[in-house]
């Protein structure tokens, strides 16, 4: 019983040490440049998987957001939308590495930031 008490605690110090650091406080937030690191991190990785995640999220809020264009509520005026209309073939995290690359002068950014106009740019609603 001590002896998986002793491993589930090493474990869960282990998996903790390795989770990318989460802050709402803009000091601590990843640039672009930053989490561009992630993004081209091995697939499988902790840091690709946590790139992944992100911007799927985000992606998931901007397009559920143009989907609601038409209602003014209190979530389409805080958050940027996205037309997506489901029929491209395009890997979101691809979308936010290529606009990093071709957009250096803002690698200071905070990475949600890029990563909303990454894909405002790419999907805007006309």
């Amino acid at each position: 019983m001590i002896a998986r008490m002793t491993a589930l605690v090493l474990s869960l110090t282990i998996g903790l040490s390795m989770t990318p650091r989460v802050s709402w406080a803009a000091s601590d937030q990843l640039n672009v440049q930053e989490f561009l690191t992630f993004c081209n991190a091995a697939p499988g990785s902790s840091k690709r998987a946590y790139c992944a995640g992100y911007v799927t999220g985000v992606f998931e809020l901007m397009a559920m957001n143009g989907l609601n264009r038409s209602h003014n509520d209190e979530l389409t005026t805080l958050v940027r939308s996205i037309c997506f209309t489901g029929t491209e073939d395009t890997k979101i995290i691809d979308v936010f590495k290529n606009w990093a690359k071709a957009h250096n002068e803002k690698r200071n950014e905070l990475a949600p930031v890029g990563i909303m106009e990454a894909l405002s740019e790419t999907w805007p609603c006309k």
